[in-house]
């Protein structure tokens, strides 16, 4: 009886030891092709790994590709592109270029625009140069000349007048103190105390003054008034407000 005691106890003693240490194999355990994280119970997949569930499986890389900056995943090589679960190669016409930003991941080079899946040439004309750009015609005017029936014509710029790259318009624009009058510039008149606008084309009148026809009058001040943010016109000082022409004290 006392040895059959012993070994009843030696035998819980081990069942306990077992508990625990599965226990803390349980809790600092992780799965195989991962490790532990340097805070809490967490773990990770090594690279070239992906977590599925809770183990980790190796990530499959097809031919022509790479394992991405992070190992959980793939990218295909330059010149080929994702297509399901292979890299299947571009074909980058003539004329083209590799591109990885562009939708097909080429482009058409300089002088070259996409056309049904090649790089068709375009025809520049006389006075004219290329652009890169995919819509339009694929070539601009050079300064001093604008599109017209898919040329390049001569702009003729008026005496006091310059030529402009826009493409609507007559190609040119008058210069500073002068209008556009048909196709000429003709000086704008500018009368005394007042001054040009901004864009040159027109006049304002100065400070203190309004516009009256052709002319810039001095403005009268009522009493108890003063110009207004303007300075084209007036209003009434504080405690006064505008009646028939004059600041008439309010109550």
């Amino acid at each position: 009886m006392k040895y059959f005691s012993i070994w009843r106890s030696a035998v819980s003693s081990l069942i306990l030891l077992l508990c625990i240490v599965g226990g803390a194999n349980a809790k600092d355990g992780h799965p195989a092709n991962s490790h532990p994280l340097p805070y809490g119970d967490n773990w990770e997949c090594d690279r070239g790994y992906r977590q599925k569930n809770k183990s980790c499986i190796a990530v499959e890389v097809p031919a022509h590709a790479y394992l991405s900056a992070y190992g959980r995943s793939w990218d295909c090589d330059r010149g080929f592109h994702k297509e399901s679960e292979s890299c299947v190669a571009i074909t980058v016409p003539v004329n083209g270029y590799l591109d990885k930003s562009a939708f097909h991941g080429w482009r058409c080079e300089i002088g070259f625009r996409k056309q049904d899946g090649q790089c068709a040439a375009v025809h520049v004309p006389a006075n004219a140069y290329p652009t890169y750009e995919s819509h339009g015609r694929g070539w601009k005017c050079e300064r001093g000349f604008r599109e017209m029936d898919n040329a390049c014509l001569a702009v003729k710029v008026p005496a006091n007048g310059h030529p402009v790259y826009e493409v609507y318009g007559n190609g040119w624009a008058c210069l500073r103190g002068f209008k556009e009058d048909g196709d000429r510039c003709v000086a704008v008149n500018l009368p005394a105390n007042a001054f040009l606008t901004e864009k040159g084309d027109d006049w304002e009148c100065a400070r203190g003054y309004k516009a009256d026809r052709d002319t810039c009058s001095p403005i009268k001040l009522p009493q108890h008034a003063h110009l207004d943010n303007s300075g084209n016109g007036w209003e009434c000082d504080s405690g006064y407000r505008e009646k028939s022409g004059r600041c008439d004290q309010s109550w």
